[in-house]
C-alpha cells in the first residue's frame, strides 16, 4: 500500500445535479442526467470517519477552493456536533489495528507531531507517517472543565511512559521473551489503557475531595479574617466621628502633617538627627491619616453593601447571604495576598463520560472504575444512515421507480380550473344571462 494513501483518503461530497433547465434538455440527456444522480445518491456511503489530518483541508492559496467533506465526517462530529465544547474538554483516544499502540489526543484528528508520542524501541516499532487505514478511534472522555481534561491527559501519558519503560519491573517474565515479542508485548497498551484511566479518573476524584476541605478551610480563614478586620475598622471609624482624642480627627492629623513639612525645610532643622526624626514623625503621621481615611470609606461602603444585600431581613436570610458578603470585592479588598488568590475549581467525577468503540475494552479495569463514571457505546457506525442491501433485479426496479418518480415531477402540469367565485350583494339576485338565447319581443 503507498505511502501517499492519506493523499486519497478523503472524498468531497458529489454535486447535486442541476435540472433548472430540464424543460430545454433533449430527453435522452435528461433521462441520463437523472439515472445518474440516482445511481450516486444510491451509493453506501462511507462510515469510516476521519482520523488524519488531510493536507487538502488546510487552507489553500487565494483562488483555490476544497469543499468540506460530508459530515459527519469526524469523532468531533459525533461527541460534539455543535462545537461548543473547549480544548481541553474531550481527550480523543486512537488505536493501531495491528500494534494496539495508543495515542492521546486533544484534537479530534491525528497530525504528525502525534507520532511524537511512540518510542522507537526497534525496527518497526514507530510507524514513519499516520496512515489512516491504520488508526481507529479507541473511545472518547468528556470532562466538565478543560483544567480537569488536561490533567487527565498529562497523566494518562505518564502513565504510558511508564508502562513503556518500566515493564521490567511489572512484568519481569518479558526479559526471556524473544526481542521482537518482547517488544510487540510492550507496544500492545490496549489493556494498560482502561487501567490508566480509571485510576487518572480515581486520583482526580480524591484530589476533588482534598480541593473541597481546602476551600472550606480557606473560606472560614476568610470569614475569621474579615470579622476581626470589620471590629478594627469600624472602632476606627467611630473614633473619627465622636474625635475625642486628637489624634483620632482626620482635619488635625492633615494639620499635623503640613506643620511637620514646613518643619523639616526650617534652617535650624537640616541636620541629619534632626531630619530623621522629622520623617519618622511625618511617616507615622502619613500611616495613622490612612488607615483613618480607610477605615471611613469602608465603612460607608459596608453600610452601601448592606443595603444592597437587604439587611431589613431576618437572621436566616443574613446568614444564607455571608458567602456573598465575604466574596464581594469590597470585603475582598481587605484581605491578605494569600487569601485573594483565585482558587482551582476542584475536580468532579459529575459529567465524566467515557464512550468507546467497543465497550468490552472497558471489563479490562472492571473493579477499578469509580461509581460516577458513565460508560456509553461510541457507535460510530450508525452515525451513517442504514444500507439497504438488494439483488440486481430488485435494485433495478427501486432504480426505475425513482427515475419514473422524477420525470413525473418534472413533467408540466396543466393548472386545474378554479370555481368561480360566488357572487355577493344585489348581483347575486340578479338573473343569469344566456348569450345563446333567442330573444323575444
Amino acid at each position: 500500500m503507498p505511502r501517499s494513501l492519506a493523499r486519497l483518503r478523503f472524498r468531497p461530497p458529489a454535486k447535486q445535479v442541476s435540472l433548472s433547465l430540464a424543460e430545454t434538455l433533449r430527453p435522452s440527456v435528461l433521462l441520463n442526467r437523472i439515472e445518474a444522480h440516482v445511481e450516486r445518491q444510491s451509493r453506501p456511503q462511507h462510515i469510516k470517519l476521519q482520523t488524519v489530518v488531510d493536507p487538502r483541508a488546510r487552507r489553500q492559496p487565494t483562488g483555490q477552493y476544497i469543499p468540506a467533506p460530508q459530515k459527519p465526517s469526524t469523532l468531533r462530529d459525533v461527541v460534539d456536533p455543535h462545537r461548543r465544547a473547549q480544548h481541553g474538554d474531550t481527550i480523543y483516544i486512537f488505536r493501531h489495528i495491528r500494534t494496539n499502540q495508543i495515542i492521546y489526543s486533544l484534537q479530534e484528528l491525528l497530525d504528525k507531531h502525534h507520532l511524537d508520542q511512540l518510542p522507537f524501541m526497534g525496527k518497526h516499532s514507530k510507524p514513519p507517517v499516520l496512515r489512516p487505514d491504520e488508526w481507529v478511534p479507541h473511545c472518547v472522555v468528556t470532562f466538565p472543565t478543560p483544567t480537569q481534561g488536561h490533567h487527565a491527559f498529562r497523566q494518562l501519558r505518564e502513565f504510558r511512559k511508564l508502562h513503556e519503560t518500566a515493564w521490567n519491573r511489572t512484568n519481569p517474565g518479558w526479559k526471556r521473551l524473544n526481542r521482537k515479542v518482547r517488544m510487540r508485548k510492550i507496544m500492545d497498551q490496549r489493556a494498560n489503557t482502561s487501567a490508566d484511566l480509571a485510576k487518572v479518573l480515581s486520583i482526580q476524584h480524591e484530589l476533588g475531595e482534598k480541593t473541597m476541605e481546602e476551600h472550606q478551610r480557606l473560606d472560614k480563614q476568610t470569614s475569621q479574617y474579615l470579622d476581626k478586620r470589620w471590629e478594627r475598622i469600624d472602632a476606627l471609624a467611630k473614633a473619627a466621628l465622636l474625635k475625642q482624642k486628637p489624634a483620632d480627627s482626620i482635619p488635625w492629623l492633615e494639620g499635623q502633617v503640613r506643620s511637620v513639612d514646613l518643619k523639616l525645610k526650617m534652617k535650624h532643622n537640616q541636620k541629619p538627627d534632626a531630619q530623621k526624626r522629622l520623617k519618622e514623625v511625618k511617616k507615622s503621621l502619613e500611616v495613622r491619616l490612612r488607615r483613618m481615611q480607610s477605615a471611613i470609606r469602608k465603612a460607608d461602603q459596608l453600610k452601601s453593601l448592606q443595603e444592597e444585600i437587604g439587611a431589613e431581613k431576618n437572621l436566616e436570610d443574613l446568614k444564607a447571604q455571608a458567602p456573598a458578603h465575604y466574596n464581594h470585592h469590597i470585603a475582598r479588598s481587605l484581605l491578605p495576598p494569600k487569601l485573594k488568590q483565585e482558587r482551582m475549581k476542584p475536580f468532579t467525577l459529575e459529567g465524566v463520560s467515557v464512550k468507546w468503540v467497543d465497550v468490552q475494552d472497558a471489563v479490562c479495569a472492571a473493579p477499578q472504575w469509580p461509581e460516577l463514571i458513565e460508560h456509553e457505546s461510541l457507535d460510530i457506525n450508525k452515525a451513517r444512515p442504514a444500507i439497504m442491501l438488494l439483488s440486481a433485479e430488485e435494485y433495478k426496479i427501486e432504480k426505475q421507480k425513482d427515475v419514473q418518480r422524477m420525470l413525473e415531477a418534472l413533467e408540466p402540469k396543466e393548472p386545474e380550473p378554479k370555481e368561480p367565485e360566488p357572487k355577493s350583494g344585489v348581483a347575486k339576485f340578479l338573473p343569469k344571462l344566456n348569450p345563446f338565447r333567442r330573444a323575444n319581443a
